[in-house]
């Protein structure tokens, strides 16, 4: 295939957006953005982001990624960058068909001249999201750490296509869906995928191409909902999972479907993506080509060619022989009672494998005390009392905890609010607190 002819992005209506298409519409943007330092990105669209994102780092601009959509997030980006201009979620800044005079954006003219910084947010599941300051290069190298696991998921395809859960807007998300495509031999799937219906009609429309292999890249809580439809398809080759840690008993199921591998990213804001395991077979991480890891007492640094310095790491690895290295977790999420050890993790990750009709999530009580809370909202038609939810999720945490892990609070609540990610914040967990009190009060009015 020529650079010209390069497939980017796809759709099941209006098809591929190739190479030139995007090149083309790049040039037409940029004048239009032109005469403002910052670019607050909020397109909803994957291809019509990455056009907005190129178009800026071309014109020397910076481009920021809120965190959050939710209104006062973003009031707090405008007022933090002066005279940001803000592109809304379904903003017609650019079009497909536009005709302008400009470079094909190839990946050699992209690390030669795509200046400008990108500021993206860290996910503020453990604190207040922080800042961090992003080049090209960076994304650029995070991005060859998914095309390096597509390529093992589907070595002999022509066209790989990956199917995103994750906002674009998210380091994840951001290099593995925007990144990806414009730096090496791979297509996003431009729609956003949320729904097991959005993953049918992504996986329906690749059916019919024998040149196409899907790669599904998501996060253990979106993949709960999604790993029925993911099961059905034999266009689906393989899942690539990130953001937190997936159950291998969960990666075991859906490899026990022919043909199916799933493949975990470990990666963080700070570092982006830096090393990969087959999650059924392997508990230790390789580093991604490049990588190495380093410890100075209890901090763990990355260095690779694509960061300008060795990164301080925000979780504890361990160094294992042959290179590997094993996550023991952040600082924040270990959990140590009466000498038996956990983290909030591997907690979370045994309750987003569960098949249980519920959503939950784990954390640490309040007040540093070394002991764990657990939050659950059971599933719309789940016809579960609040008593009935909480025993059944210390019954599955007994099955892999010792019983002195086993959280003696669990707070009962309508729903749990997660952002793009799967995540949730630490701000929307204090709130959870208070939201279970009042559903408390609420029954206890209704029993007597």
């Amino acid at each position: 295939m020529t650079n010209a002819a390069r497939e980017l992005f796809a759709a099941p209506v209006g098809g591929v957006v190739g190479l030139e298409a995007f090149s083309q519409a790049v040039a037409a943007a940029r004048p239009l953005i032109a005469h403002h330092p910052t670019v607050v990105n909020m397109h909803a669209d994957r291809c019509t982001f990455a056009v907005i994102l190129i178009a800026a780092l071309l014109n020397g601009q910076r481009v920021v990624l809120p965190p959050s959509a939710a209104t006062e997030a973003l009031r707090d980006i405008v007022e933090r960058y002066d005279a940001a201009l803000v592109v809304p979620e379904d903003c017609r800044l650019a079009s497909m068909s536009a005709r302008a005079d400009g470079a094909l954006l190839t990946p050699q003219h992209l690390a030669a001249h795509a200046a400008g910084e990108v500021h993206v947010f860290t996910s503020g599941s453990t604190a207040t999201p922080i800042r961090r300051v992003k080049t090209w290069a960076m994304l650029a190298g995070g991005a060859e750490v998914t095309m390096v696991l597509a390529r093992r998921i589907a070595p002999e395809a022509e066209r790989i296509v990956l199917i995103g859960t994750t906002p674009h807007r998210h380091m994840y998300g951001l290099e593995a869906t925007v990144a990806t495509p414009l730096t090496v031999m791979a297509e996003a799937w431009r729609p956003a995928v949320f729904y097991a219906a959005d993953l049918e009609v992504a996986l329906s429309t690749l059916e019919g191409d024998p040149r196409a292999a899907a790669v599904l890249v998501t996060t253990p809580a979106h993949l709960k909902h999604l790993d029925a439809a993911a099961l059905r398809s034999p266009a689906l080759r393989g899942i690539i999972s990130a953001t937190a840690p997936l159950a291998q008993e969960a990666a075991e199921r859906l490899e026990a479907r022919r043909g199916l591998k799933v493949f975990e990213i470990y990666g963080c804001t700070e570092a982006g993506s830096m090393a990969i395991r087959r999650t059924a077979r392997e508990e230790d991480w390789t580093p991604a080509a490049g990588f190495t890891f380093s410890q100075a007492g209890d901090v763990s640094f990355a260095t690779a060619p694509h960061l300008p310095a060795p990164t301080v790491l925000p979780d504890r690895l361990s160094l294992q022989r042959g290179g590997t290295v094993r996550l023991e977790g952040r600082g924040n999420e270990q959990i140590s009672v009466a000498g038996k050890r956990t983290t909030i993790g591997a907690v979370n990750a045994i309750l987003a494998a569960a098949s249980l009709p519920c959503d939950a999530v784990a954390t640490r009580a309040p007040d540093g005390e070394e002991a764990l809370e657990v939050f659950a909202a059971a599933e719309e038609n789940a016809e579960l009392t609040d008593e009935a939810l909480e025993s059944a999720i210390r019954s599955r945490l007994l099955a892999y905890l010792d019983p002195v892990l086993v959280p003696r609070r669990i707070f009962v609540v309508d729903r749990i609010p997660r952002d793009g990610t799967g995540k949730v914040s630490a701000a929307t967990l204090s709130a959870l607190r208070g939201a279970s009190a009042r559903r408390s009060a609420r029954n206890s009015r209704r029993r007597a």
